[in-house]
Formats: structure tokens, sequence, C-alpha cells
């Protein structure tokens, strides 16, 4: 697994199934991606947007969101989009990509 992403309806997204410009730009609840430190790390905000940068997934706000759009004017920018879900629904989800998730940091808790 390079990385996954994870939509509002329980559909995934992941890098076997395209490019990181391919992916659906709305709905997106959490990624999920390598890295070297933790196995594989968790990307879920309540601030919903995230940018493709420096090869991987990066969480940012909406300003961050508008100055990657605005400086990186390129077929492959993408910025993904999350929505607001009830509170079930949104533990729901985070208890499925927290059972890929491979180790935690000591200031990390579990949603359970």
């Amino acid at each position: 697994m390079d990385w996954k992403i994870l939509y509002e309806d329980g559909l995934w997204f992941t890098s076997d199934d395209g490019a990181y410009w391919q992916a659906p730009r709305y709905g997106v609840q959490a990624i999920l991606q390598e890295d070297k430190e933790v196995g594989v790390r968790l990307l879920s905000s309540i601030e919903g947007w995230w940018i493709w940068k420096f090869g991987s997934w990066v969480e940012t706000d909406e300003r961050g969101a508008d100055a990657y759009r605005l400086n990186h004017l390129h077929p492959e920018q993408c910025t993904l989009y999350g929505t607001m879900l009830p509170d079930e629904k949104w533990r729901e989800i985070q208890r499925l990509v927290e059972d890929v998730k491979s180790s935690w940091y000591p200031h990390e808790r579990r949603v359970r």
C-alpha cells in the first residue's frame, strides 16, 4: 500500500486504482499512507483539506489549499475535500481506518 483514501460512503480509492490526481475530490474522510516512522500514517482532520505535495498527501487548511491551487497550476495538482458527517457515522469511519493503522505515537488516542 502506498496510500488509500476512504470516502464518506465507505468506498476506497487507492494508489493501485490510479494516480493521485485521478482520486475523487469530494467526500474524503481519511487517508492512510505508508510512513517510514510508524508504518502506516493516518490523516483525518476536522478541517477536511488535503493536498498532494512532496510526493505524499499532506493535511492543510482552506488558506493552504488556496495557496497550493494558485501556485501549482498543472494537470496533476490535486486538492481533496472532506465533508461533515453525523457523529456515529464519523466514529464508524474512524474505526475502519484505525484497524489499518500499524502503530501509534504516544500522544495519539484511539476513537473507540
